[in-house]
């Protein structure tokens, strides 16, 4: 079994998985599901996880979601607001 680890910025890891990157001040939008608050979102070794600012990564819900991945491809950046309201990255995990 897994123990989990804490970083500062409070993400658990799983074994030996390793944040590569951390980017807080990030909105999530998943598709099929209402746009999030804004939080951190961690690119890991083993998955791409996003937290939402002042919750706790045990939380339920919309409050932090987490993919595993084999990759990650951007696939666009789009700055047509008639798309959508802001500016974002099109990632594929």
């Amino acid at each position: 079994a897994n123990t989990a680890q804490h970083t500062m910025s409070t993400l658990p890891l799983l074994g030996d998985e390793e944040v590569r990157l951390t980017l807080p001040g990030t909105a999530i939008h998943v598709a099929g599901s209402r746009p999030q608050h804004s939080g951190t979102l961690f690119v890991t070794t083993q998955r791409v996880a996003w937290l939402r600012d002042g919750a706790e990564p045990s939380a339920l819900g919309d409050a932090f979601m987490s993919w595993d991945y084999p990759s990650i491809g951007l696939h666009a950046v789009c700055t047509d607001a008639e798309a959508f309201p802001e500016a974002h990255l099109y990632c594929q995990v």
